[in-house]
């Protein structure tokens, strides 16, 4: 996809430096409530450029820089797809961490994603991450070298056998890397490059 309506216009960066992009992901109960809430922020370095919000009157994945404002219908369709995605299995997610850990659901809990990667003056990968934290503590993290998960608690630990580890790879060394890499390899202001989010598809804790 190289067509403006298709694509996003990422001009705006610098070519000198690292460059990150980075998604928050957050699934929420709340005392009171019987809806979860899910979220998704993305940020380009420390500009926040997207966010989705699962409590909106209409829920999709909306533009939160101005340079966003060229990005054609069909690529907020998508990612709006993605996210809608992500919240189910992300709140089915949280709801099984509340079981294994004999919590109720009128409580307030989260699970919190940071998934992203950062990019060197030329192109290249410099560090990709995927870490995830219940109720604000670390359980689990994606490894350096891109293969591995480690698990920082025994909750964490019974869940690495149903990983795709090999779809958090491709996702950052592709997806992840590639609209920083042309932008920073191609600073033509005419480039147009596509910024998306992973596709959790493959991802669940427990059966």
């Amino acid at each position: 996809m190289g067509a403006l309506e298709n694509g996003i216009l990422l001009s705006h960066i610098k070519t000198l430096g690292s460059h990150s992009l980075r998604y928050f992901d957050i699934a929420m109960t709340w005392p009171g409530r019987r809806e979860y809430q899910y979220m998704t922020v993305g940020y380009v370095d420390d500009t926040q450029f997207v966010l989705f919000d699962s409590y909106a009157a209409n829920p999709r994945m909306e533009p939160r820089a101005q340079w966003m404002d060229q990005v054609g219908p069909e690529y907020w369709e998508d990612q709006t797809r993605i996210c809608k995605n992500s919240a189910q299995i992300d709140l089915g997610n949280l709801r099984n961490l509340l079981r294994y850990h004999n919590q109720s659901e009128g409580g307030s809990h989260t699970l919190q994603w940071t998934l992203g990667c950062e990019v060197g003056p030329d192109g290249r990968l410099l560090r990709g991450y995927g870490q995830a934290a219940y109720d604000s503590v670390d359980f689990l993290a994606f490894n350096e070298d891109l293969h591995s998960w480690t698990a920082v608690d025994a909750a964490a630990r019974i869940t690495l056998h149903k990983w795709d580890t090999e779809s958090y790879r491709a996702y950052l060394e592709g997806p992840c890397v590639d609209p920083l890499t042309v932008t920073l390899t191609q600073p033509d202001p005419k480039t147009q490059t596509i910024l998306h989010h992973l596709t959790k598809k493959e991802i669940v804790f427990w059966d």
